[in-house]
């Protein structure tokens, strides 16, 4: 029995079992979240911008901040394919996300 190849760990499990594995609940979202990732991710916006794809985004945020009262949360702004999520906090305190699509700075959501 020399001639067999000896498997442990995981590629037994595999090899043996079949085992499918999946990312445990909130896993995937803390791959999102890596600093590599969101690198990344800037990296891309400013490509877009520079394509004509994506607003500036300075002009994009004096848009939304135009008529509304309080102010973005430090560090809230987060581009997310087509749009971008700004955090944003009113008088009282009352924080809410914003999703602003990237092109025009059109509001689409605010929960």
């Amino acid at each position: 029995m020399s001639h067999l190849l000896r498997l442990s760990g995981p590629l037994a499990a595999l090899a043996l079992g079949g085992v499918f594995w999946t990312l445990p609940a909130g896993a995937a979202e803390a791959q999102v979240r890596s600093p590599f990732v969101t690198q990344l991710r800037q990296s891309e916006a400013r490509e877009e911008t520079r394509e004509g794809r994506r607003m500036e985004l300075g002009e994009l945020l004096r848009r939304v901040a135009a008529g509304r009262p309080g102010r973005m949360v430090p560090g809230g702004v987060q581009p997310r394919g087509d749009v971008y999520v700004i955090q944003w906090e009113y008088p009282g305190g009352r924080v809410v996300d914003i999703t602003v699509d990237a092109r025009t700075a059109r509001v689409l959501e605010e929960r």
